[in-house]
């Protein structure tokens, strides 16, 4: 059977047992006393009402025999009517409940108004064969001829019990199949989340190694334009000078000494294409000194008034780490003078419990940090993301401090040796 059948059955069920729970409440509050009935007419009444009515009724003694019942109570016990009649109320309750019953019993009056039973608690019956069954019962006091009587309504609850149950158990299946649905998409999702970490991780170690090779490209590039194209230009340049002092056409003057300025600008070109490819000063005197370097060309060049501040001392640190650093300043100095319309920027780096603190902030316009993906622009070539990718790839922390008219502060943390362990090694 369907659920949606059984619930279908269960409020036919429970419709069924409402229009006989209102019957049997009409029954038990009529009052068949002599004032109003006598006689004749007042057993015909009643014998009327037994056997017109459409559930169980018994009329129950004052000393709890049964003296009258109709067809359904009659079929719903299973005794013939000459087993019926006398028979202690008692008997067609279960014995475990006989004691409490007949005391309920006893103790109920004639003054006792009308209720219903089982209505918030369980109630059984028992067949003549043995078997039980639940029930709802109605209780109303009757006198008649000055003795008290009792009408009792009985509605047979079996069915509604049974969809009842079957509705609680189709509740607890859907229960614990909505609790293994659960634990699935819940493994599912840590499944995902692992998997996504996963490939986060190779991503980061992806373009940890592009970044690795791409400096390594930017200082082959950089050694080949010093090394051998220097060194070209060099020759070239001593090759016109000597011809310079030899030439003694007048025409020719003027040519050559154009050629030797031409051979001085490129040499000044080479040199910030190879700075700019891989600054000397971070492979030979280190991070602290590049930065200088790099912030003293910046305050040439700009409107800019520039604070450093660092407390890295003598010892280095490791290449990737120097060379990080570097380039996220020199990526934020770039978007600051781009976009920031700023005044004053604070550069300041630190060491301090095996961890590289370095702060970039400008006091400029800002911008949304919600806007921070979509926004390419605002982050430049590289921009930021490029730079958080570089502090992720090292288990570092990179943080963008911002709002409109606010300025912006990049913090980066980068976790390195102990110095201990550095100057040892």
């Amino acid at each position: 059977m369907h659920a949606t059948e059984i619930l279908a059955e269960a409020a036919s069920v429970g419709a069924i047992a409402e229009r006989e729970r209102v019957a049997a409440q009409q029954v038990v509050t009529m009052q068949l006393d002599g004032s109003v009935l006598s006689g004749k007419a007042k057993d015909e009444l009643a014998g009327l009402i037994l056997k017109t009515i459409a559930e169980a009724v018994l009329v129950v003694a004052a000393d709890g025999r049964v003296v009258g019942f109709n067809a359904k109570a009659s079929a719903m016990f299973g005794y013939p009517d000459d087993a019926f009649l006398g028979l202690s109320v008692e008997a067609l309750i279960p014995e475990r409940f006989r004691r409490k019953h007949r005391m309920m019993r006893e103790g109920f009056s004639a003054d006792s108004p009308p209720r219903m039973m089982g209505s918030n608690r369980d109630l059984y019956a028992l067949r003549r064969d043995g078997s039980e069954f639940p029930v709802e019962a109605g209780l109303g006091p009757m006198i008649a001829d000055g003795d008290a009587y009792v009408i009792v309504s009985l509605v047979d609850m079996t069915a509604r019990k049974r969809a009842e149950e079957e509705v609680l158990r189709l509740n607890a299946r859907m229960a614990d199949l909505l609790e293994a649905r659960t634990m699935v998409l819940e493994d599912t999702r840590q499944t995902l989340h692992a998997r996504t970490l996963e490939l986060r991780d190779a991503l980061a170690r992806l373009a940890d190694a592009e970044r690795r090779k791409a400096e390594q490209e930017r200082k082959r590039l950089s050694l080949e334009l010093h090394d051998e194209i220097g060194q070209q230009l060099t020759a070239l340049s001593i090759n016109f000078e000597m011809i310079h002092r030899r030439c003694t056409d007048p025409a020719a003057a003027v040519p050559i000494r154009n050629a030797s300025e031409i051979i001085k600008g490129l040499f000044a070109s080479i040199r910030e294409i190879v700075t700019q490819l891989r600054p000397p000063q971070l492979d030979d005197l280190g991070l602290p000194a590049a930065l200088r370097w790099h912030l003293d060309r910046v305050r040439q060049t700009s409107f800019l008034k520039i604070t450093f501040d660092e407390n890295l001392g003598d010892a280095r640190l490791p290449p990737d780490v120097e060379m990080s650093c570097f380039r996220i300043v020199q990526e934020s100095i770039t978007n600051t003078l781009r976009h920031a319309s700023a005044r004053v920027l604070e550069v300041r780096i630190t060491r301090a419990s095996g961890q590289i603190g370095l702060s970039i902030s400008d006091d400029g316009v800002g911008f949304d940090a919600d806007r921070l993906g979509a926004d390419n622009d605002r982050c430049g070539h590289f921009g930021l993301a490029g730079m958080r990718e570089r502090v992720l790839g090292m288990q570092g922390r990179f943080a963008v401090i911002t709002a409109p008219g606010l300025g912006c502060r990049i913090q980066v943390d980068i976790p390195v040796a102990p110095l201990t362990d550095q100057v040892a090694s």
